[in-house]
């Protein structure tokens, strides 16, 4: 089978830009694809555009303080650094 090169290769400062979007991205996108999946959805049904961002807000709030405490109970097994 021959596989064809569709794209040409980056040059360096577009690999390095690319890394830095990248790692915003993955940090973003793991919160968007949390709150889909765990916390109800991205569809925010509500009256009027102050209530949606109080929900929208609401549902940030909750996902701050579980990751509080998945990052507390994580860090229990560790001792701390000399």
């Amino acid at each position: 089978m021959v596989y064809i090169k569709f794209f040409r290769e980056l040059w360096a400062p577009q690999k390095r830009a690319n890394k830095r979007r990248s790692s915003v991205r993955v940090r973003v996108e793991h919160v968007f694809g949390h709150q889909t999946n765990a916390m109800g959805g991205t569809l925010v049904r509500s009256v009027g555009i102050v209530r949606a961002k109080a929900k929208i807000g609401l549902k940030n709030l909750a996902y701050n303080m579980q990751r509080f405490v998945f990052l507390i109970r994580n860090d229990q097994g560790r001792s701390a650094p000399a």
